[in-house]
């Protein structure tokens, strides 16, 4: 009997030999032919291709032309228990994401395990190692899904932020992906109904299949593998054999080095392919079962009832009431103003709607691990380019100044300046820089000494500049900003903050004072501020978070100049420029009584934006005020309050309404709003006669007073250890140090936010001390060498107050001082600290014995001062 020839594959299609449907040539041409390519949808992120099909749609075989320097991939792997897609489960997932480049991008890989519905096979678990006991501990299987789309997406915006591109297409990468992993994973998020994760971002629907690409154009020579395994493959490329396979990251890998090399990588654009539409069934690796399909425990079960429910989770109105309308809603109903009932009409329908329809989540825009750490966090506000443009604009400087005397700086240099700073503020040393380089050893600081040289530091705090010197600007330009040479500094900072962070519901907007004495024509005087005289600056910050947003300089009458306002006030000018990059989404602003108007409520209200805060009797009608002296006053008790209706025509004609009420504190506090229903009270407590009081309160000043303090607290965490140089008058370098300190309190947020629940939120102080320990290498900065000279050295006497001098008060002499010895814990005049250029510090120090009666005196005046004040309570 003679041998038969072996088998060869029959195409179904044109019935030729030697390849099958899915590689037949001439079935690929008759589809291109009849392919009918939709219009062109520029939202969809792809240059020149059609608008992205819903999943399950049937979706073209030929892709059109995709922009591949704008393209990230995504290489995945699943792991299952068996090879079902209706009756089996994915076990464990694993992930990777690749820039347009094809290199991994940092801190971009996934791994995690899932949850299964059924038992795990004892052949699956020889084959993965994967146990039943394993299983019971993971999430499920839609906690993973949103953690992983939530990962894969705040990589990618990660990847846009720090290389300043945009990414159009995200390209999902599997090893039979084409008849496996892809249908599985799309039909495993349609049995959840969670089609919404991969269709929601329109950069997704394009996938590549390795096994494709090894079947189709490495061909059949000896120069090729074997067979098409991932595991061959990888020996192909490498030479080696693959570990840990049949486990997710490790196929992962393992397709990283495949897909790497050239016999892929540069057939990728040939291989691209559109997701394929969902199967009913999958009856091709069915095996035989006699169970039924109505039992609604099974997967396919659970696929019919949420068909036949046919909701889209998607869709806004279906979205968690409590989620969209927030504090409004109690129990699932919205609990309008009791009086009057007309005022709050526009509320119900206003909130019946998202209130922020397509903005993106808030918080952290980054993935943690871009985050997790407080060098990290850090250089994502002062970025390279963002110090190199500085460096450049100090050379250019320098050389103008000194010609060729001027050593050009690096950012190394830059780096160790701004470090120095970092640590004096730690140490809140407040004294000429020359005595932190003295060779004084009660004088010097050997932390800054270990950084740099007191030449270099002066260097640098003699010609650094944060603009174009050549740049000229005078009153006379149309768009003259008085505070030019700070302003591009300023701008850069406000682009990265608001590309890292987005704020949530609440807004604060306040005012602060920079302490300044130098010349220039905007200083101004608030006697209500500690400072008394500075720079003023308008803040907008996020009320949870007290994250920075924006910062105006006041400059006089040129804060007013670059405006679209239609109002006169200046105060609502001011607000309407901070509030510009939030226009449309809906936020609400808090403001005190310096800024509320009802013509603050037209402007926000035009801007999609709502108002609540604190108003002036004199900006509200005469009958809606309380005297002290009237009769009401006297009749209403501590808490009482009564509630008005404002009725005003925004800029369009259109008719609004607002909520004003008046509680009875000590005084009378009038609250306006046009966001919070006024109504409904709650409690507080007060001090009052026979003790601790409980009063009723309006919630909506609660949330007045919850909100508000974001700019405070900002001020707060800056001015804990806030970077400053005794006799430095240049304004401008003033705020240099200001945005210097406040962007690394935005930094300190971003990675309290990275690390939530991770551990304990760090202070500023740790954060600075981290910061420069990556910047200029470990330097301990709180430690006190044991040398007795060195330990006995000048700080600053916490709180505001200065006290008298101790060495001083022995020779009938008064003098107050801000300083204090820190290893005796003495005050001491020293020199620097006022007009006074004495040095008592060092002349007690000379003498032991005076410096032990310095001791004892101190001792016994603060025991004469703690006897006082007993017997004053007494």
């Amino acid at each position: 009997m003679s041998e038969q020839p072996p088998k060869r594959r029959k195409c179904g299609a044109c019935k030729g030999d030697g390849h099958d449907r899915r590689n037949c040539p001439a079935l690929r041409a008759t589809q291109a032919e009849n392919l009918a390519i939709p219009a062109v949808d520029n939202r969809n992120g792809v240059d020149g291709g059609p608008s992205r099909l819903p999943i399950g749609a049937t979706m073209p075989e030929i892709i059109p032309n995709i922009n591949w320097d704008k393209v990230c991939y995504v290489l995945f792997d699943l792991e299952t228990t068996g090879g079902s897609r209706t009756k089996d489960d994915i076990i464990e997932l694993a992930a990777m994401v690749l820039g347009p480049d094809g290199i991994a991008i940092e801190d971009g890989s996934f791994e995690s395990l899932i949850r299964p519905h059924r038992k795990i096979t004892p052949y699956i678990t020889t084959l993965t190692g994967i146990t039943n006991e394993m299983g019971k501990t993971a999430p499920t299987f839609p906690e993973v899904m949103n953690s992983f789309f939530r990962f894969v997406g705040g990589i990618v915006r990660s990847h846009c932020i720090l290389s300043s591109t945009i990414v159009d297409a995200i390209v999902l990468v599997a090893h039979n992906g084409r008849a496996f992993d892809i249908p599985f994973l799309l039909r495993s998020l349609q049995g959840h109904n969670l089609q919404s994760l991969l269709s929601d971002d329109p950069r997704n629907g394009y996938f590549i299949d390795t096994l494709h690409v090894a079947r189709t154009f490495l061909g059949c020579s000896a120069a090729t593998p074997t067979n098409n395994r991932l595991g061959t493959l990888f020996q192909f490329v490498t030479g080696a054999e693959m570990e840990n396979s049949h486990r997710a990251m490790g196929d992962v890998k393992a397709l990283y080095t495949v897909f790497r090399s050239p016999q892929f990588w540069d057939r990728r654009i040939e291989s691209l392919n559109a997701f394929p539409p969902i199967p009913a069934v999958d009856v091709s690796t069915e095996s035989d079962s006699d169970e039924s399909d109505s039992d609604t425990d099974s997967v396919e079960g659970r696929e019919r009832v949420l068909v036949e429910q046919d909701i889209d989770e998607s869709d806004p109105e279906n979205e968690d009431v409590d989620e969209v309308l927030g504090d409004y809603w109690q129990d699932g109903e919205f609990i309008p103003s009791e009086v009057p009932e007309e005022m709050f009409q526009k509320f119900t329908e206003r909130f019946s709607s998202p209130r922020r329809p397509g903005e993106r989540r808030t918080g952290l825009q980054v993935s943690e691990g871009m985050a997790n750490s407080p060098i990290k966090a850090w250089r994502l506000i002062f970025t390279t380019a963002i110090l190199e443009r500085i460096v450049k604009h100090t050379n250019k400087y320098g050389q103008k100044k000194l010609s060729l005397d001027w050593t050009p700086i690096d950012k190394a240099d830059l780096t160790d300046f701004i470090a120095v700073l970092f640590v004096m503020s730690i140490q809140k040393r407040k004294d000429k820089p020359s005595n932190w380089f003295s060779s004084n050893p009660l004088l010097e600081s050997p932390v800054a000494k270990k950084i740099t040289t007191g030449r270099q530091f002066q260097k640098m705090l003699r010609y650094l500049h944060c603009c174009d010197p050549d740049q000229n600007a005078t009153s006379d330009d149309g768009e003259y900003d008085p505070s030019y040479k700070i302003l591009e500094f300023k701008n850069s900072l406000e682009k990265r903050w608001a590309a890292l962070f987005v704020p949530h519901q609440e807004l604060s907007l306040d005012e602060t004072l920079l302490r300044a004495f130098g010349r220039m024509k905007f200083k101004v005087r608030i006697i209500s501020k500690a400072a008394r005289y500075g720079i003023k600056l308008y803040v907008v910050t996020d009320a949870a978070t007290a994250f920075v947003m924006g910062v105006l300089v006041y400059t006089g009458k040129y804060t007013y100049s670059d405006t679209r306002s239609e109002s006169t006030k200046k105060t609502v000018q001011v607000v309407q420029q901070l509030c510009e990059p939030f226009r449309g989404s809906h936020r609400t602003v808090y403001v005190d009584r310096f800024y509320s108007s009802v013509d603050l409520l037209k402007q926000l209200e035009d801007m999609q934006l709502y108002t609540t805060g604190t108003i002036l009797s004199n900006r509200i009608p005469r009958s809606m005020t309380i005297a002290k002296s009237s009769r009401e006053f006297k009749a209403m008790n501590r808490g009482d309050s009564v509630s008005h209706v404002l009725t005003y025509t925004t800029t369009k004609g259109e008719r609004k309404q607002a909520g004003l009420v008046a509680w009875k504190d000590r005084n009378i506090v009038y609250c306006i709003t046009n966001d919070t229903p006024t109504a409904p009270m709650d409690e507080c407590k007060r001090r009052g006669q026979g003790g601790i009081v409980t009063i009723k309160r309006p919630q909506v000043i609660t949330k007045y007073n919850r909100h508000m303090g974001g700019v405070d607290l900002a001020d707060m965490r800056r001015l804990h250890c806030h970077s400053t140089i005794m006799g430095q008058n240049r304004w401008w370098l003033k705020l240099f140090f200001y945005l210097l300190d406040v962007g690394t309190s935005n930094a300190l947020v971003l990675y309290n936010e990275a690390m939530n629940g991770k551990q304990e939120p760090y202070n500023i102080v740790d954060f600075k001390n981290k910061v420069v320990e990556a910047l200029v290498g470990p330097v301990l900065v709180d430690d006190i060498p044991s040398d007795q000279s060195v330990a006995h050295c000048m700080t600053n006497i916490s709180g505001a107050e200065r006290q008298r001098c101790t060495y001083c008060s022995l020779k009938g002499k008064v003098a107050r001082t801000r300083y204090m010895c820190k290893g005796c814990g003495v005050p001491y005049c020293c020199i620097g600290s006022g007009k006074t250029d004495k040095d008592c510090f060092a002349s007690a120090h000379e003498n032991e014995g005076i410096r032990e009666i310095c001791i004892r005196h101190y001792r016994m005046q603060q025991t004469n001062t703690r006897k006082d004040l007993l017997k004053k309570r007494r």
